[in-house]
C-alpha cells in the first residue's frame, strides 16, 4: 500500500467518523454540549492534567480532533441560535408593520372596524366591491370568513368578513387607533 492510499483512507475514516458525530449530535442537544465540555478541555487545560491522563504525547493530534469535533458540535447549536433569532426578528417586523397599517387607517376603515368591537363580533358581511373592505383584505386585516359570496337585493356582493385574530388583539390594546380624528 502507498502512503497516498493510507492517507486517503484515513481521511475517509475520519469523514465517516466525523459525519457520524455530526449526526449524533443533532440528534442529542445534552450529548453535543457534554461533548463540547470535554473537547474544550482537551482544547485548552493544561498540561499536568494530560500527563496525568497519560495522554500528552499525542496531544496533538487529540487537540486536532477534537477542534473539528467542537466545530461540528457548535454548528447544529449555532444555527438553532441564528433560526431562533432570525424568527423572532422577522416576527418583531411583521408585528411592527401590523401596528403600523392599524395606526394609519382611514375613517371608513375605522368605522368598519369599530362594528367588530361595539358588537363583540370576529365577522361581519361587507361588500366585496368596496374599496376600503379590499385594502383591509390586502392588508391582511381582515379576512375572507367563507368561500361562497352573498347577493343582496341592492345590488351589493357580500362577503362574511372576519377580523385577523392578531388585529383583534393588536385594537382591544389600542383603542385609540379607531378614534375618527377630523
Amino acid at each position: 500500500m502507498t502512503v497516498e492510499l493510507k492517507q486517503r483512507i484515513g481521511a475517509n475514516k475520519m469523514r465517516e467518523l466525523l459525519n457520524f458525530y455530526h449526526k449524533l449530535s443533532k440528534e442529542n442537544f445534552s450529548y453535543a454540549i457534554a461533548s463540547v465540555i470535554i473537547f474544550t478541555i482537551f482544547l485548552f487545560y493544561s498540561e499536568p492534567l494530560l500527563k496525568f491522563l497519560n495522554i500528552i504525547e499525542i496531544l496533538k493530534y487529540i487537540r486536532i480532533i477534537a477542534f473539528i469535533f467542537t466545530i461540528f458540535l457548535l454548528i447544529p447549536i449555532l444555527k438553532g441560535i441564528l433560526d431562533y433569532l432570525y424568527k423572532a426578528l422577522l416576527n418583531y417586523i411583521v408585528l411592527k408593520r401590523y401596528k403600523n397599517n392599524l395606526k394609519n387607517l382611514t375613517g371608513e376603515e375605522k368605522t368598519i372596524l369599530k362594528y367588530y368591537f361595539k358588537n363583540e363580533t370576529k365577522t361581519q358581511k361587507l361588500d366585496v366591491n368596496s374599496g376600503v373592505v379590499t385594502e383591509l383584505l390586502k392588508r391582511r386585516i381582515l379576512y375572507h370568513g367563507q368561500k361562497y359570496t352573498h347577493a343582496r337585493f341592492d345590488n351589493k356582493v357580500v362577503i362574511d368578513c372576519n377580523l385577523q385574530p392578531s388585529a383583534w388583539d393588536i385594537l382591544k390594546k389600542h383603542q385609540e387607533y379607531l378614534i375618527i380624528r377630523n
